[in-house]
């Protein structure tokens, strides 16, 4: 629809801009979610290339780079969260959990649940949720503490990623640790994910799953921490 004032025309549109956010008719934010979704995706591939799983920076400076992605991805996060609707959501956890995997160097069939954890950075529900609350004058350390205990229970519930929770079954151990870091070699013993030969079949990377070091099968990454004897 356009609408003549005054020798200006002033034409509707689906969606406007204001300070970077984007609001739809239906005021749930999905274009707002598209449009994070590709500018973080574009910021994603462009550190894909400087910081590769074997050989690449340790987890400190990968913690630096990605929060370039986080930023962007939690822009306004006090304005959206409570109105974002899931086909949103669906655009913007999958680009958290990308974030996840290239801080900790993890493989992409790592799920969600899983490599939130061993990276120690929270659901983007809950951290977008956090923001709004911190905007709203709440106090810091209840806001944390309510974070924490959403996502330990979530955790304790995930059907995925189990092998992870029998090693961190309790999130705030690992997330308040005050050294340590998360590597290519160690977040394949955390998740489960890697050089075994039961997920390299899985993967059509091999055509076996018998371990190489002591022959015997399945070699799953139990096999490889409690009973490999090579």
């Amino acid at each position: 629809m356009r609408v003549k004032c005054g020798g200006s025309v002033i034409e509707s549109k689906k969606a406007v801009k204001y300070l970077s956010i984007t609001v739809d008719q239906k005021m749930n934010f999905i274009e707002h979610a598209t449009l994070v979704h590709n500018k973080v995706s574009k910021t994603l591939r462009q550190l894909w290339h400087i910081l590769p799983n074997m050989g690449g920076a340790r987890e400190s400076k990968r913690h630096l780079l990605v929060n370039v992605a986080m930023a962007q991805l939690l822009y306004g996060a006090p304005c959206w969260e409570a109105d974002m609707g899931q086909s949103g959501w669906r655009k913007i956890e999958p680009l958290h959990r990308r974030i996840a995997i290239l801080k900790v160097c993890a493989y992409r069939s790592v799920s969600y649940a899983a490599v939130a954890v061993v990276a120690g950075m929270p659901p983007i529900r809950l951290l977008a949720k956090e923001r709004a609350e911190l905007y709203d004058g709440l106090v810091r350390e209840g806001i944390r503490r309510k974070l924490m205990e959403n996502w330990q229970r979530s955790w304790n519930e995930d059907l995925k990623g189990r092998w992870t929770h029998r090693l961190i079954p309790k999130i705030d151990i690992l997330v308040n640790r005050r050294h340590g870091e998360v590597g290519h070699w160690l977040c394949q013993f955390l998740t489960g994910h890697g050089s075994f030969g039961v997920y390299l079949v899985k993967w059509r990377r091999r055509s076996f799953d018998k371990c190489q070091l002591c022959g015997i099968t399945p070699d799953t990454i139990e096999h490889v921490v409690y009973n490999c004897d090579a």
